[in-house]
């Protein structure tokens, strides 16, 4: 099912399916910011990648004793959110372990995802709670797909010099790092630069990034707050993804041990993981 939030300047629809926009439109333009369309390698808008983030080696891991199979960017995505709360300007979904979630990710989780708009603001809060008995190991982030034209452009806050985690063939980590920042705070998008996936960055100075068209005009501009970030297109269409991360895909070196994967979060028994944060759409 479809809701929408809205206010004076912003509408945006959301699917109950894995709590992710569908839309967002800009009231006084009629402009959209999410790419729409479906094609065989991207169906999703802006799904919500929540137990695990990309790949995982042989797409299984260990835990306690035994071998658990997982899809990329883990199920949530796929699975029915409730509606727990709805305002004019505000909706909270939920979404808690059932018995078919406990036989690939084997913990008693309740995950609430909150939008709110304020002005040409989106914010997005996170709650995973942990109801197990025992510690509970998750990635959470968010993949959303930002319409964008040739010529466009991402503006970093600072300067960078950090280099790029890139993927093998089979979307695993081979160690491999380039450079694509030349110590300034543009990154140009081109085919060539996802010619190999998409580019994972950690320890970024930035606290945010903006798409800006050619002409310089703001299209949308995204917070940074998480270890990691995603940036990832398919050449030749006319999208870019731009994702905070709490987490990663795996190395072709690691073991399968959940507990030892690369950016994963954990929480104690009956306790919270809390994390917000902001997209502003145009100017």
């Amino acid at each position: 099912m479809i809701y929408r939030i809205q206010n004076d300047l912003l509408s945006v629809e959301i699917d109950s399916v894995g709590a992710e926009w569908k839309r967002a439109t800009d009231r006084k333009t009629g402009e959209e910011y999410l790419w729409g369309e479906k094609i065989e390698a991207w169906q999703y808008c802006a799904p919500i990648l929540f137990p695990v983030i990309g790949r995982m080696k042989s797409d299984s891991y260990f835990w306690n004793g035994k071998w658990f199979h997982m899809q990329k960017h883990g199920f949530c995505m796929d699975l029915p959110f409730t509606v727990c709360e709805q305002q004019a300007q505000k909706i909270t979904f939920v979404l808690k372990a059932t018995a078919e979630t406990l036989k690939i990710y084997p913990f008693q989780f309740e995950l609430l995802v909150t939008y709110s708009l304020e002005g040409r603001n989106l914010h997005t809060s996170f709650r995973v709670g942990n109801n197990s008995a025992d510690e509970m190991y998750f990635s959470l982030g968010t993949h959303p797909s930002f319409s964008c034209k040739p010529g466009d452009k991402l503006y970093f806050q600072y300067a960078e010099n950090v280099k790029a985690y890139r993927m093998n063939s089979e979307c695993l980590l081979d160690g491999r790092m380039d450079k694509v920042f030349d110590g300034s705070k543009e990154l140009v998008l081109s085919d060539t630069l996802f010619k190999d996936g998409a580019l994972i960055f950690s320890g970024l100075r930035s606290r945010f990034v903006s798409l800006k068209s050619a002409d310089d005009r703001l299209r949308v501009c995204v917070e940074l707050n998480t270890p990691y970030l995603g940036i990832w297109s398919i050449p030749g269409e006319h999208y870019i993804c731009i994702e905070p991360w709490y987490g990663i895909d795996d190395f072709t070196t690691h073991n399968g041990k959940l507990k030892e994967k690369r950016g994963i979060c954990c929480i104690d028994p009956q306790k919270l993981f809390t994390y917000t944060y902001a997209v502003t759409f145009g100017e």
